[in-house]
């Protein structure tokens, strides 16, 4: 069964994993809130839109809200540490400059740690898994420790990014022959509003159609037409909770051709009609 394009994110989960089998998603996927991972050992890499990585020990990344990603593993075990927050969970106990300032900083990217900054990071992480024990002793109060905790973690991760340009390292991109299909991943994102010709993808990616499809698939999990689609459709999401345009102005914005497209793939995908994904504040504009 393939993922979900759209994974809802809880106001705080936790997930640490170790030496367990390989697993590789069937396709991208996002969030409406932020994820850090922080991988120990294993082969894995992660996609990030147009573009895959190697991770190896200390590789930590952090995704924001709404941006496509996800994990490829070679056929081994693996270890890995993976938080998941919303905005609301920092605010019982910072004000909304403060939370501001940290988001600020708090952006999308892959960070190699030494094993000095690696301890840093999985000190905080005991801590979090710590605290969450507890409070489900009920010591119901270590739910707000956790939830500063992670606050703690985010900023440990922007001192690191500020404070040592070796940490932010990428690795080169895990599967060189099929660079013309991240090309066309490239341009999707890039051109995703405007018609997109089969053919002229083919050229971009240097490929026979044939050719094309079959690599298209295995490096996104999906075929072209559906994952251009699922793309769109994430970009009318953001539109949809954040604005106040209507589905007319956003279908016009997104690469659909009309309100009513964009509707009929909103509930094919999601189940449900876009005005569920509308916020209260934009709902009534």
């Amino acid at each position: 069964m393939q993922e979900a394009l759209f994974q809802p994110t809880e106001n705080f989960e936790y997930s640490f994993l170790r030496e367990v089998p390989a697993h590789t998603m069937t396709r991208q996927h996002y969030h409406d809130g932020y994820e850090i991972y922080l991988h120990l050992n294993g082969a894995r890499a992660i996609c990030f839109n147009s573009c895959q990585y190697a991770m190896q020990r200390g590789t930590l990344y952090v995704v924001e809200p709404f941006v496509l990603h996800g994990t490829v593993s070679e056929p081994c075990l693996y270890s890995r540490d993976l938080v998941n927050f919303r905005r609301p969970m920092l605010e019982g106990f910072l004000d909304d400059a403060e939370i501001t300032r940290l988001f600020a900083s708090f952006k999308s990217c892959i960070m190699q740690l030494d094993e000095t900054q690696l301890e840093a990071v999985q000190a905080h992480l005991r801590a979090i898994e710590g605290y969450w024990a507890r409070k489900n002793r009920h010591e119901h109060w270590c739910a707000k420790l956790a939830y500063m905790e992670v606050y703690r973690l985010a900023d440990t991760i922007c001192r690191l990014r500020a404070e040592s340009s070796s940490a932010l390292t990428l690795s080169a991109p895990v599967v060189v022959d099929e660079q013309g299909i991240y090309r066309v991943l490239t341009y999707i994102e890039q051109h995703y509003a405007e018609e997109i010709p089969i053919a002229q993808m083919l050229d971009c990616a240097c490929m026979s159609q044939p050719t094309f499809y079959r690599a298209f698939k295995r490096v996104t999990g999906d075929s072209f037409a559906s994952y251009l689609s699922r793309y769109r459709l994430l970009k009318a999401h953001i539109l949809i909770a954040e604005t106040a345009l209507s589905l007319s102005d956003i279908a016009l914005k997104t690469g659909f051709s009309s309100a009513v497209t964009l509707s009929r793939a909103f509930r094919e995908e999601f189940g449900m009609a876009p005005a569920r994904f509308r916020k209260p504040a934009h709902a009534s504009r």
